[in-house]
């Protein structure tokens, strides 16, 4: 994932826009609030939604509604799993796990655990993942099956300061997090 953004900035494909502080709409169908640190990549991958505080390649909100039958993020390998609404939050950790750890990157569950994602039921986990020549990477996702869909809000960056710098914005995010459709037709719960 992070290859593919490299390549689409340095390609001049892309660039980053700020995003306007207070409320957001994201993948039209998720709403958070946001403080100004924040800047979105445009255009956003197509299955995701893209934000970095100090630059992707230091730090990486990404905000995923997935229908069953997709894969998270949309330059996942062909036979990659793909999401369905009988999946527990256990399957929902290896969905993401093969996102990640596409480029031969190492990913190591540190914690998965029933968590509020705005106000519905669902929950978190945290993990490490390492690079192949790069530095340890911290991550944290918050996430809840709604409707059918999987929605899902991922943090990554290197341990020892940026995780660490933007942690609690990102944990305020995810719990102003609220679905904009059928936000009571909660489908699974962990």
């Amino acid at each position: 994932m992070r290859a593919l953004l490299l390549v689409l900035l340095l390609a001049g494909c892309a660039g980053m826009q700020q995003v306007s502080p207070g409320g957001v709409i994201v993948r039209e169908e998720l709403s958070v609030t946001a403080d100004a640190r924040w800047n979105r990549l445009e255009p956003a991958p197509e299955g995701g939604e893209i934000w970095s505080a100090d630059g992707m390649a230091l730090d990486m909100l990404a905000f995923y509604v997935v229908a069953p039958g997709e894969t998270i993020g949309a330059d996942a390998e062909p036979d990659a799993p793909r999401w369905h609404a009988a999946m527990t939050p256990h399957d929902i950790v290896e969905l993401y796990e093969a996102l990640v750890s596409q480029e031969g990157s190492a990913f190591q569950l540190l914690r998965l655990a029933p968590a509020e994602f705005g106000a519905l039921p669902g929950f978190v986990f945290e993990h490490t993942t390492r690079t192949r020549d790069g530095p340890a990477l911290g991550g944290l996702a918050y996430g809840a099956v709604v409707g059918g869909k999987l929605y899902l809000i991922s943090y990554t960056a290197p341990r020892g300061y940026y995780y660490e710098k933007h942690l609690a914005a990102v944990r305020a995010i995810a719990a102003s997090a609220r679905i904009r459709s059928r936000e009571s037709a909660v489908c699974v719960s962990p």
